[in-house]
């Protein structure tokens, strides 16, 4: 299988092919060219496409990987409630919109997990790019003959050529190839990473001090990628030196390329894929979907499916939505409906509040909504929710019952429970087709100030 990794940054467009054989790898290439302007047009890509299809003797290019310089995506330290990384993946869109200068469907991310002792449930780090950027720079590639298979980040690339250039699992990075990154790593997961613009390289008392700021204290092994930072060269440190016979090869393209091939530490991440840019586009952007489904919720006597169907679209009920998912999803894993279901939904209700209560989160109080709806379940009594739609201060909940009298107990038991600033009224009640049952649908409406009793 063969790979072209492509580094961009501002003043060049470099690349790397790289061979993964059945035992070994091999390289295959490594070129570069000048960027006519920053980060490269589309000759300048015309050309290195050129210069690699001349190396290679072949009119067809491999799949290639592009890295992301620091300029073009934004970082996230991320520590959240779930310890696996398919569950974080679902729930992280919550936690980095509001915290960039773009949102809804410009925001395109993924994760890797980060090792850290701290982590209380899992501590991750989030890579977020504007779509507009990932298609643009697609586009452009692939206009001049390349196959866009992912698209990655330049301390991700970075992460994949130490791990194949030097055996220690825990180390130091500095880089300044394209702009200047520190990363800290642990068995193949990022602890923590630093960016800096290329501009901080003109003043070298400044980038020594940022450094070994970053550095520390800590005993680690410490690995140069490209030029050596100014004020380190009395460091004991190791060059990150790619195979091959040639001359000043980019450690980033080789990363870019090393990548496919490294899935023991990527586990499937990328911001682009044929397939993945629109699952990305579905965790984050559309936010009207179907939010969270609660398999069963039992009630003695009774089934009570607690379903949400629809969230407003505002981004911060969109951030419980996804909190809510994954708790729910974790109380509730199947559909086998027992007992104790109910106080499991109620722990992970309260457990999630006091979560967003100790994050200092400005979110609307869904949580605790959902908590009454659910305490006011009356008990012996034959009804089931089937939908609760939220609003913002407006809650509407739907389902089926016994009778309109149990409809009625039910409201008076949600009125009580939320107290007198709130307006419970049963907004529709009537017959089923069978004649056993009724559907109903009651809302939950906040008292405007001033308005009568």
């Amino acid at each position: 299988m063969k790979r072209i990794g492509i580094s961009i940054s501002r003043d060049r467009l470099a690349a790397f092919g790289w061979e993964k054989t059945l035992f070994a790898g091999k390289p295959l290439c490594t070129c570069e060219v000048a960027c006519s302007e920053p980060y490269g047009t589309l000759d300048d890509i015309h050309g290195l496409s050129k210069r690699i299809r001349e190396f290679l003797g072949t009119p067809s290019l491999p799949p290639a990987v592009l890295s992301l310089p620091p300029s073009e995506f934004h970082v996230r330290m991320l520590d959240l409630p779930v310890p696996d990384l398919k569950s974080a993946r679902i729930i992280h869109g919550a936690e980095i919109e509001g915290s960039l200068p773009f949102e809804g469907e410009e925001i395109v991310s993924d994760l890797l997990s980060s090792a850290s002792p701290e982590a209380q449930g899992g501590r991750y780090i989030a890579f977020v790019v504007r779509r507009s950027t990932v298609t643009r720079f697609v586009d452009l590639f692939s206009e001049a003959g390349f196959r866009i298979e992912s698209v990655v980040t330049d301390p991700v690339s970075l992460l994949c050529a130490a791990s194949v250039a030097q055996p220690d699992p825990v180390f130091n990075l500095v880089s300044l190839e394209t702009e200047v990154i520190c990363l800290s790593a642990d068995d193949g997961m990022i602890r923590h990473t630093r960016l800096y613009p290329a501009s901080i390289v003109d003043t070298p008392d400044l980038l020594e001090t940022e450094v070994r700021s970053f550095l520390g204290s800590e005993e680690q092994r410490l690995l140069i990628a490209g030029p050596l930072p100014a004020g380190l060269a009395g460091a004991s440190a190791s060059r990150i030196i790619p195979p091959g016979e040639f001359t000043n090869p980019s450690v980033t393209a080789w990363g870019a390329a090393l990548f496919p091939f490294a899935d023991k530490i990527m586990h499937g991440f990328s911001l682009h894929n044929p397939s993945g840019i629109e699952e990305s586009a579905d965790r984050l952007g559309k936010r009207l979907r179907i939010a969270i489904i609660a398999s069963a919720i039992a009630v003695l006597s009774g089934l009570v499916a607690l379903e949400t169907a629809r969230w407003a679209a505002a981004r911060q009920v969109a951030a419980v939505r996804q909190q809510l998912r994954a708790e729910f999803s974790a109380a509730v894993p199947t559909a086998k409906v027992v007992v104790r279901e109910t106080a499991q939904i109620r722990e992970k209700i309260a457990a999630l509040q006091r979560e967003r209560n100790e994050l200092g989160l400005d979110l609307p109080r869904i949580t605790p909504l959902l908590g009454r709806i659910s305490a006011a379940l009356p008990a012996n009594k034959s009804l089931s929710v089937k939908e609760i739609s939220v609003d913002g201060a407006r809650v509407r909940v739907a389902g089926e019952a016994a009778g309109s009298n149990v409809v009625e107990v039910y409201r008076t038991a949600i009125s009580s429970a939320f107290g007198k600033s709130y307006d419970v009224t049963v907004q529709e009640s009537r017959g089923s087709a069978k004649g056993d049952t009724v559907t109903f649908a009651i809302l939950i409406e906040q008292r405007k100030p001033g308005r009568a009793s």
